[in-house]
């Protein structure tokens, strides 16, 4: 029945048509005339229509225009749709009509402006399908096009019809931004019609060859055909006309990052690092070649510090870096090189480090990229060379064109000796094959000591302990360390000689390792299993770290006995402390508490002051790890313990000062290398004694107002300067374990909106962002469940909304949360953090939601508490809650500073990479962004709603087409230009 009706609708409409076409009826006759057989609302019609009409139409081998202008009336009212006419026309295939098809190619020309769609989600489907086919019909026609010119060289219709192909074919790709995105997402949709696609672009791609023998005179075409046929048969998102890149700086965005890693990471394996800069590079929009220039000079900028740290990674791990960079990028060919050689363009920081060091700085840094110091260069030799002569190029023009005494004030100063950090690398490898070949025997005691001597005179043991934190080698070393330290550990029953240097060599491993672990945290540790070491686990349990002091209740774990405390109190008191037969881990376990009997006893009256001397004295000079377990006690005792008000009794810093201040020992028969374990106990015990410091530095702020006053000192030196130097990143750390991350995301904001002038602002952002990395998750949760709300909220931060400080918070949003996203098991860079990161992030999110609770108990609205989620769902609970705030937002139609915020937001998150923008977009409703569009339709260029919906699903594309043809629907004056 179906049937039925629709071939007599298609008879009555085919003789309506004729008898228009005999009658010459006008448009407007034949408008009313058809409603008498079309029903609007029934399917189908518009398309039986236009194929009447365009079958009618080419009858001939001239156009029937009467019909074409009928045609142009039925789309001006909607009797039809551009849909059915494109695919109508993309089915004609009377190429030996010549003048009928270009009589559709100007139709389709003549209506370029106005082709749309309006409907619902699949209309827009079957549109965007419509252009895909007129796309392989234009492919198809210019080939024939092609051919007949072949056959006839002098045809006039036959060459307009190429340059009309031609025309349209720009106009799909390039010539309408709104039009070339439906049609890429109509390629997406339909796997089949691309691949009629491709088949006509390989056909015309054959044709076009013959061009140059036919068209002469125009060479232009056949390069203009071939670059369109590419763009048409291509779906890569990236041929699109590209969005504006966001203003920035990429060292700035770096550097903070970088420093946060040297300094408070350096034994990292760079994985984190390397997911971080990637993401960095992505959303910065940089090539491998800019990211290879900043790291390069943020690094030689980090030199010019003089420290070891720093050394060590610009020349034995910076190439590493770069390598695993390499590893998670296409097409890296001439990458590294390019990024060197634009390192060149800072020669003015080139010739500084050169005034610093006694070397070029530059030929170091290229050199451990090149085959010399790795066995995978990433650089060629011919690459190594080119770089080498265009600095020294350089060099020679400065000193030609150098003045009197220009760089020669530098070079009054202290020099160092970078050559040292290779020394150092190669000494590494030696020493641990010399510990290696050594047998754990009494006999070579001597033997290892002297080694060690070596090792840890002048500053050397600094300069190792750099390079082996670089290049990977530190568990090796740290091994060895612990297996001498075990085995001497236990003297039993041998001479006094051999047991004098058990003793000494039990001591200097523990004075090395204790060092190790104030270098790099007891995180090196981890892996080392306890056994019945002493080591791990009272570095573990008790050691005092830089920022890390252990609970005083820990000291009760490492099970002390009373009866050994109380034989080596007998021994103290006596003046003398054996060495033979004794099991020095039990001794270093129970000292501490033997110095709680002594400072008892002095505070009791049992002993005087000359004889608490005295017994201090022996301990310190016995052996030097005394000091230390004592030290690590009275800090614990310091923070944890109850406060000490008797006057009788001195205070822990008292007694560390003491232990400090008592006089160099000599090198005896019973004290072997005494003089060098002496100075570094008191380094160790100066490092720890900073722990009091800064808790009574602590004690004394006052609701914060000191630390933040201390970190606007240190923020305005790094605004100075431009970077975050050494004892800088020291201090940041410092300010943001102290203060917490609430507080430090809330200092780091006010900074951001205390900016005014754009460049300024620039800067701003992309410094903040970058100390953002000291603990990235953490303080991208602060901002999103802390510090956005209470803004949005209006209570009383609404002027952080207005311009510029609105945007660029917006800015900074985007880039912390497309960072997380990206990195979603980054970590924190301070040493201090809890062990248990679920944990730790969980509270910080609930002390968040206190203030949130307070603000909807009103309403009774439930809002949940937050525990023990990892660290993934907690990020992912945050993104959809900011939408949540996002959507009340919008249900607004009235514009105000934070709709402002919303779209900012939305406007930075389009400038990402594809898959970042739908990332970070996806819980944004496709309704509340049709309502925005609908607001502010200058504000969404085209291409943006390919990248904020997911165009490799149905629902992704389906909702893209929808937007466009929303904007393409907006009248002119409001639209985005294309």
């Amino acid at each position: 029945m179906t049937l039925d009706k629709h071939g007599a609708r298609n008879t009555a409409l085919k003789g309506m048509l004729i008898r228009a076409w005999r009658e010459r009826w006008t448009p407007s006759q034949f408008g009313t005339q058809i409603k008498t057989i079309l029903n609007k609302s029934s399917a189908g019609e518009d398309v039986e229509l236009a194929d009447q009409i365009i079958a009618l139409s080419a009858n001939g081998p001239s156009p029937n225009k009467l019909l074409l202008d009928l045609l142009d009336h039925s789309l001006a009212s909607q009797l039809t749709t551009y849909t059915a006419v494109l695919n109508s026309i993309s089915r004609f295939t009377k190429y030996n009509l010549p003048h009928c098809t270009q009589a559709f190619l100007n139709l389709v020309l003549k209506h370029k402006s106005f082709v749309t769609c309006r409907g619902e989600g699949d209309d827009y489907i079957q549109f965007s399908l419509s252009l895909v086919s007129l796309a392989a019909w234009l492919l198809n026609t210019a080939s024939n096009t092609i051919s007949r010119l072949s056959d006839s060289a002098d045809s006039k219709v036959d060459r307009d019809n190429l340059y009309l192909c031609l025309d349209l074919m720009t106009w799909l790709t390039t010539e309408d931004t709104l039009i070339s995105c439906v049609l890429t997402a109509g390629k997406l949709h339909d796997l089949d019609l691309q691949q009629e696609l491709i088949m006509a672009a390989k056909g015309l791609s054959k044709a076009v060859e013959q061009l140059h023998t036919i068209l002469p005179s125009d060479t232009e075409i056949q390069k203009q055909l071939m670059n369109l046929t590419q763009k048409l048969r291509s779906q890569e998102l990236s041929l699109l006309p590209e969005i504006d890149k966001p203003k920035s700086n990429l060292a700035l965005a770096i550097q903070s990052l970088l420093s946060f890693d040297v300094v408070l990471d350096p034994t990292s394996d760079l994985v984190q690092l390397t997911s971080q800069l990637l993401a960095i590079m992505a959303m910065y929009r940089v090539r491998v070649s800019a990211m290879v220039c900043e790291l390069t000079r943020c690094c030689i900028m980090g030199l010019n510090e003089c420290s070891d740290r720093w050394d060590a990674f610009t020349l034995l791990k910076l190439n590493r870096l770069v390598a695993k960079i390499l590893e998670n990028r296409k097409d890296t060919t001439g990458e590294v090189y390019e990024g060197l050689l634009r390192c060149l363009q800072y020669s003015h920081l080139l010739d500084i480090s050169d005034a610093t060091f006694k070397v070029n700085i530059f030929e170091m840094v290229v050199t451990s990229f090149s085959s010399d110091k790795r066995k995978s260069p990433l650089i060629s030799e011919t690459e190594c060379k080119q770089l080498l002569a265009a600095r020294q190029s350089q060099l020679d023009k400065r000193n030609k064109n150098q003045t009197d005494g220009e760089f020669k004030s530098n070079m009054n100063g202290e020099q160092r000796d970078l050559v040292n950090i290779f020394k150092a690398d190669t000494t590494l490898m030696t020493i641990i094959k010399t510990f290696e070949q050594r047998i754990a025997i009494s006999e070579s005691f001597e033997n290892l000591l002297s080694v060690m001597f070596h090792i840890v005179k002048g500053s050397s043991f600094d300069l190792l302990l750099s390079a082996a934190s670089a290049n990977g080698t530190l568990p090796s070393l740290l091994s060895k360390l612990l297996y001498f330290n075990k085995i001497t550990q236990e003297s039993m029953g041998e001479s006094n000689k051999d047991a004098q240097f058990r003793a000494a060599l039990f001591d200097m491993t523990f004075l090395m390792l204790i060092y190790m672990v104030q270098c790099f945290s007891s995180k090196i540790l981890s892996t080392v299993e306890e056994d019945d070491v002493l080591f791990p686990r009272w570095a573990r349990l008790c050691m005092t770290e830089p920022g890390n002091v252990k609970p005083l209740e820990s000291f009760k774990e490492l099970e002390g006995t009373e009866t050994l405390v109380d034989t080596l109190l007998q021994q103290v008191m006596q003046g003398e402390i054996r060495v033979q037969v004794i099991k020095w881990n039990q001794v270093c376990a129970s000292v501490h508490e033997v110095m709680k009997e002594i400072l008892m006893g002095l505070e009791m009256g049992s002993i005087n002051q000359e004889t608490y001397n005295r017994l201090l004295h022996l301990l310190a000079s016995k052996m030097c790890c005394f000091p230390i377990c004592i030290a690590s006690w009275l800090v614990s005792s310091e923070h944890f313990g109850e406060q000490n008000l008797s006057r009788t009794r001195p205070s822990p810093l008292e007694v560390l000062d003491q232990f400090v201040s008592m006089p160099e020992g000599e090198d005896s028969d019973t004290r072997p290398f005494f003089a060098k374990r002496n100075i570094m106990m008191k380094n160790i015990l100066t490092i720890m004694r900073k722990e009091i410091i800064a808790l009574k530095q602590n004690e004394d702020c006052d609701n914060l107002t000191r630390l933040s006053a201390s970190f606007t000192k240190l923020w305005d030196s790094m605004w100075t300067q431009s970077q975050l130097t050494l004892q800088g990143t020291k201090e940041m750390a410092r300010l943001y374990s102290t203060g917490g991350t609430h507080w430090y995301v809330k200092m780091l904001i006010s900074k951001l909106n205390s900016q005014v002038y754009s460049e300024e602002v620039s800067k701003c952002v992309d410094i903040v962002f970058s100390l953002m990395h000291i603990d990235l998750p953490a303080c991208t949760l602060s901002l999103l469940i802390n510090t956005i709300p209470t803004i949005l909220s209006g209570d009383g931060h609404m002027e952080s909304l207005c311009y510029p400080a609105g945007a660029t918070l917006a800015r900074l949003t985007v880039h912390c949360l497309a960072a997380t996203l990206r990195s979603k098991n980054s970590g924190p860079y301070t040493p201090n953090k809890r062990k248990y990161r679920s944990v730790e992030l969980s509270e910080l999110c609930n002390q968040a939601t206190v203030r949130v609770k307070l603000r909807k108990a009103g309403s009774g609205e439930a809002v949940p508490t937050l525990t023990n989620a990892s660290q993934e769902q907690l990020i992912m609970k945050a993104h959809n809650s900011i939408y949540q705030m996002f959507n009340q937002i919008c249900m607004t139609s009235n514009k105000n500073p934070k709709l402002e915020f919303v779209y900012s937001f939305i406007e930075e998150s389009i400038k990402l990479e594809a898959a970042d923008c739908c990332a970070l977009l996806s819980p944004l409703t496709a309704s509340v962004l049709y309502h925005l569009v609908r607001m502010e339709p200058a504000r969404f260029p085209p291409q943006a709603m390919l990248r904020i919906f997911d165009t490799s699903s149905a629902k992704g594309r389906r909702n893209a087409l929808t937007g466009l043809c929303l904007l393409r629907n907006i009248p002119p004056e409001k639209l985005p230009e294309s």
